[in-house]
């Protein structure tokens, strides 16, 4: 209906159009808000997921700087690069790790 339509309408008509109208705009402003909610809840566990893997990823640098200080093979892997993982084995001062007395490093860098 046009603007031009409403014209030869009276009062009555107007006011049933008007109460149309309404509804129909209510019925959009709920599914528009339902839709908002269900995307913010969505996006809140998001947010909870990645936090509590953010959580566990620095733990494991917590651990693996921890393990890189301690075997000295942070100086051997020194260049600058946007990420940088050292895996190493432990000397045989530790009897969980001992592999015949002898010590080996390798250096991932991504760059």
């Amino acid at each position: 209906m046009n603007g031009e339509d409403i014209q030869g309408l009276d009062f009555k008509e107007l006011n049933k159009l008007e109460a149309i109208i309404e509804s129909g705009l209510s019925a959009v402003v709920k599914a528009k808000g339902e839709r908002m909610l269900n995307q913010i809840n969505t996006l809140k566990k998001k947010e909870a997921q990645l936090l509590e893997e953010k959580a566990f990823l620095k733990q494991q640098l917590m651990r693996m700087g921890t393990c890189v200080g301690q075997t000295g093979i942070q100086d051997q892997c020194s260049e600058r690069y946007s990420l940088e993982l050292t895996i190493s084995s432990m000397s045989s001062e530790d009897p969980a790790h001992n592999y015949n007395g002898t010590s080996s490093y390798t250096c991932l860098k991504l760059g």
